[in-house]
């Protein structure tokens, strides 16, 4: 193992070597930005849905209100965890 760590470089992300990446990275923090603002609509209208289901009567609007807020939630936790998550597997791949 450690011949092969000797012969290979290690491989490292930079900004400044291909021209744009700073733009694509702002282009991405605005995709994650929407898409937050997206999950969190999601969970308002997905609370209300399951709110007027339970006070109607009807368990199946109430059921799926439940589903969409779980659904927007773990939505949240994984836009919001995705650097993180992008940055442990990039890790794991060049052995910490």
């Amino acid at each position: 193992m450690s011949f092969l760590s000797s012969v290979v470089n290690p491989i490292s992300p930079s900004q400044t070597t291909i021209v744009g990446v700073s733009k694509l990275w702002s282009l991405v923090g605005g995709v994650a930005d929407i898409a937050l603002l997206a999950s969190v609509v999601g969970i308002l209208f997905s609370a209300a849905l399951m709110a007027i289901g339970h006070h109607s009567g009807n368990g199946q609007t109430a059921d799926k209100g439940r589903k969409g807020l779980l659904s927007a939630i773990v939505a949240t936790i994984i836009i919001g965890g995705a650097a993180a998550i992008i940055n442990f597997g990039f890790n794991v791949g060049s052995g910490f």
